[in-house]
């Protein structure tokens, strides 16, 4: 049987219907999804779904017959979604709450238990209303605690701790003599190590202390009030001192290798030396030598 020409033009028109149309229904879907119309979304994602099912629209799916309460259906499409893509976390999440709902707590953990592997923000899990009945679970705060470590690496992982003895507010001592006073304030959830410095001449500076995980090694960057620049690098000697040697860059662009250590003493104090070299590092000169002390309004904390 021969097409006709008029026929071509149909079918051809038709397709280019149901492309447009896919898009808007899409548009419509995720609108409905956004305010919580969870029937106008479930059948719109249903419709979607039966025509083209992604990991994206099953999950969505699943989401709203949660809304509606259609566990059992929640979980089918779920199961689908991840048959898609078996590493998806948000498809993961919403199973862990459809199958609590089910009565499948154990079920449930183990899904729960991959998204905070896989990287979910702890607050989600401490405020998300759909887990109101899984935080009475004495398992839940071990879930809560494994998606911290995963988000908050720093705060768990030794290489970041390093420097930690440095923490808090110092009076810095040459010999009797106060010269300065400084706080050193743990940032960005534990990653970073602020120091804020004021002599008692008027100098002041600041420096921002770091683990790099690709080199290995902590930094220092540390700019003062007089234009001078010091970037640093190095780790921890056998004695647990602290030892870092880079460039101090005066306000000329001359650069001097220098080095700092940092050494805790058995006291609680902190030894603080400061030395620059002219020759490449084969031989030192000590520019300071701090101690520094705890405030005597912060003695003993």
């Amino acid at each position: 049987m021969r097409t006709t020409v008029l026929g071509l033009l149909l079918a051809l028109f038709a397709a280019n219907l149901a492309i447009g149309a896919a898009p808007d229904a899409e548009r419509q879907a995720a609108a409905a999804f956004a305010q919580q119309d969870w029937k106008t979304a479930a059948r719109l994602y249903e419709t979607l779904s039966q025509a083209h099912p992604t990991t994206s629209g099953l999950s969505h799916l699943g989401r709203a017959y949660i809304g509606l309460g259609r566990y059992a259906d929640a979980k089918a499409a779920l199961l689908q979604a991840l048959t898609l893509t078996p590493g998806d976390a948000q498809s993961k999440f919403n199973m862990a709450i459809a199958l609590d709902a089910l009565g499948d707590e154990d079920g449930a953990f183990t899904y729960l238990q991959a998204v905070a592997a896989a990287g979910i923000m702890p607050q989600t899990l401490e405020s998300h209303p759909l887990l109101a009945h899984m935080r009475q679970d004495p398992r839940f705060p071990g879930i809560v605690e494994s998606a911290d470590r995963k988000i908050h690496v720093c705060k768990y992982d030794g290489r970041y701790r390093a420097m930690d003895f440095w923490m808090g507010r110092w009076d810095g001592f040459m010999g009797p003599q106060k010269i300065l006073r400084e706080t050193v304030t743990s940032e960005v959830e534990g990653c970073m190590l602020n120091e804020a410095w004021e002599g008692t001449d008027g100098g002041h500076g600041r420096s921002e202390n770091f683990f790099d995980p690709k080199t290995g090694q902590w930094e220092q960057v540390w700019v003062d009030a007089g234009g001078n620049v010091v970037k640093l690098s190095g780790g921890l000697t056998a004695r647990g001192a602290m030892q870092m040697v880079g460039d101090n860059i005066d306000p000329d662009g001359k650069v001097h290798r220098f080095r700092q250590t940092w050494a805790p003493m058995k006291d609680g104090s902190v030894q603080r030396l400061f030395e620059q070299s002219d020759d490449e590092g084969k031989t030192w000169t000590t520019m300071l030598e701090l101690q520094l002390r705890r405030p005597t309004d912060q003695a003993g904390t």
